[in-house]
């Protein structure tokens, strides 16, 4: 998710399972017109990170360079997807929870493609496979991530659609967070230290929380 304000970009959310990283614009990196952020998508996964390399998640909103447990994989700087090339485009009214073709793009398309899909958008299921039923075989235990480092499970159910990402919510991250919303300055990891470590004059005076309006203006 992008956070406009006046036109520009200003934030951006990384969607991680189920927590996800934000991070100012100007931190992301860049293709080579300076202006579209890269992306990393993970290995068999439906996260998405500023980097490319490991990342492990088990400890959420602390994604760090290296594994542990429960590790997302994304490859390095290789073929760039670009989405606008096969994307479809809406605009969602919050009070209405509806979806509508974005116009200007419906008008761009030939006769013979003119329809463009909006109930997928509404399917109130999961994206995805169900989570494995429990079993009692080794192969289905280790599948399911139980093991002596903990009983949570690696593989669970697909994740939920659109209409369950609260899309109108006013700050950069979700609104239910179980965890200290974070807006990063950085994409280096020397914040972690001063996070769990204590004072050491990492960067964190840069990396303090603060709160993004709907128009994305920063706030203390």
């Amino acid at each position: 998710m992008i956070r406009f304000q006046d036109g520009e970009p200003k934030c951006m959310w990384f969607s991680q399972h189920t927590t996800g990283e934000a991070y100012i614009f100007d931190a992301v990196q860049k293709d080579k017109s300076g202006k579209r952020p890269l992306v990393y998508c993970a290995n068999g996964s439906h996260a998405l990170y500023p980097l490319p390399g490991p990342h492990e998640y088990t400890i959420p909103n602390l994604s760090v360079p290296f594994r542990f447990r429960l590790v997302d994989e994304t490859d390095t700087a290789g073929p760039v997807y670009d989405p606008l090339l096969t994307s479809y485009y809406y605009i969602f009214t919050p009070f209405l929870s509806t979806f509508m073709p974005f116009p200007t793009m419906v008008s761009s398309l030939p006769s013979s493609k003119s329809h463009v899909p909006t109930g997928f958008l509404y399917f109130k299921g999961r994206w995805g496979d169900r989570q494995l039923e429990s079993r009692t075989t080794s192969v289905i235990e280790q599948l399911e991530g139980k093991s002596e480092k903990g009983s949570g499970k690696t593989f669970v159910s697909g994740p939920t659609g659109p209409l369950d990402k609260q899309l109108s919510r006013s700050e950069v991250w979700p609104r239910d967070a179980d965890y200290k919303p974070l807006l990063r300055h950085s994409l280096n990891y020397s914040w972690i230290l001063e996070k769990w470590l204590g004072s050491m004059n990492c960067m964190w005076e840069d990396m303090k929380v603060k709160g993004v309006k709907v128009s994305g203006e920063l706030v203390e």
